[in-house]
């Protein structure tokens, strides 16, 4: 589960297509996860104008939050996917 809270307040809640598994980079030692979110066009459009706040993840041990530094960065991406 990926929780997106938006400045404005709202949360955005996804839920990944599949359960996924741990791969360990050799040159870092570090766990990588490949995971993919569905997301509907009503919940992109909301990401590509509000700011984020933080992001939470829900892992094997327990949820987890992370502050959100670059506020803007998903809007800009969106913003440059949907020109093309």
């Amino acid at each position: 589960m990926l929780k997106i809270n938006l400045i404005s307040g709202r949360n955005i809640v996804l839920n990944a297509f599949e359960n996924s598994v741990s791969q360990i980079e050799s040159y870092t030692g570090h766990a990588l996860y490949h995971v993919k979110y569905p997301i509907s066009e009503d919940d992109l459009n909301s990401l590509s104008k509000t700011p984020l706040d933080s992001i939470g993840l829900m892992w094997s041990s327990g949820f987890e939050l992370y502050e959100i530094y670059e506020v803007d960065a998903l809007m800009t991406q969106i913003s440059c996917i949907k020109s093309l």
